[in-house]
C-alpha cells in the first residue's frame, strides 16, 4: 500500500523540525509539501526536508489555491492513498494500526473525530472530542486514489474552513466520508500564533489533558 503524506507549509521550522521528526516514526511513505517563497523561513525548512522529498513552490494566500497546486502535483505521483496532514500534527505510528483495517477495505476517504492540541509555548493540552461535529478534521485524513475527483478539492479564495469546504466538494462528487472514532491521541496538534485556530480559541471546546499523558502515548517528547 502506497501512502503519500500530503502538507503545505508555512513558517514555524522549530514547529516543521518536530513534525518531520515525528514522520520517521511511521511506516514507509511518500512525502510531498508546498512551500511558499515569501516564506522568511523558507530555506531553513527546505534544508530541513529529507533528500527523497517532494515540493513545490506556491504563494501561501489564497491558502485554498496553495492546497490545489499541490493536489496538481499529487496526481503526477504513484499512491494508494493520500494523508493530508498539518505541518504543525504529530502522529501517533499506532495510527496505521488503527487504519490498517479502512485501507485494506479500500474505504474511499476517512479520517478521526477527536483532536488533542497542545500549546508549544507552554504544554498546555487539551481533548478536543468530536472536534468537527459528526465529521471527521483535515488533519490525518486518508484518501484513496480512486475517489479522487478529477476537479479541485478545494475552492481556490478560501483561507479558512479547509476541512468542511473539502468535505462538501468530495461528497458533492458522491465520495462519502467515514469518520473513526478515536479516543487515544492518534494525531497531536502544536499551537502557536500562526495557527488558524489557536489554541485559546479550542479551550471552551475541551478539557485539559496532561501533556505527559500525551508523550506516553505517542512515546516520546515531541516537542524539542
Amino acid at each position: 500500500m502506497k501512502i503519500l503524506i500530503y502538507t503545505p507549509i508555512w513558517k514555524r521550522p522549530e514547529v516543521v523540525r518536530d513534525w518531520l521528526r515525528s514522520l520517521k516514526r511511521l511506516p514507509k511513505h511518500k512525502l510531498l509539501v508546498v512551500l511558499s517563497p515569501e516564506d522568511p523561513n523558507y530555506w531553513d525548512i527546505y534544508h530541513m526536508l529529507p533528500d527523497s522529498t517532494y515540493y513545490i513552490d506556491h504563494e501561501n494566500t489564497p491558502f485554498g489555491a496553495k492546497k490545489n497546486a499541490g493536489m496538481k502535483a499529487a496526481r503526477q505521483i504513484k499512491w494508494d492513498y493520500l494523508m493530508e496532514l498539518n505541518s504543525d500534527s504529530i502522529v501517533n505510528p499506532k495510527l496505521f494500526d488503527l487504519y490498517r483495517p479502512y485501507m485494506s477495505r479500500k474505504v474511499p476517504f476517512f479520517g478521526l473525530n477527536n483532536l488533542y492540541a497542545v500549546d508549544y509555548a507552554t504544554k498546555k493540552s487539551l481533548f478536543v472530542p468530536n472536534y468537527n461535529t459528526d465529521m471527521t478534521f483535515g488533519s490525518g485524513r486518508m484518501l484513496h486514489r480512486d475517489a479522487l475527483p478529477p476537479d479541485d478539492l478545494w475552492t481556490n479564495e478560501l483561507n479558512e474552513g479547509m476541512d468542511t469546504n473539502m468535505m462538501k466538494r468530495l461528497k458533492r462528487a458522491g465520495v462519502h466520508e467515514t469518520v473513526v472514532d478515536n479516543r487515544e491521541p492518534m494525531i497531536v496538534d502544536l499551537k502557536t500564533n500562526v495557527s488558524i485556530w489557536h489554541y485559546k480559541l479550542l479551550e471552551t471546546r475541551g478539557r485539559q489533558v496532561a501533556y505527559e499523558y500525551l508523550t506516553e502515548q505517542i512515546g516520546y517528547d515531541f516537542i524539542t
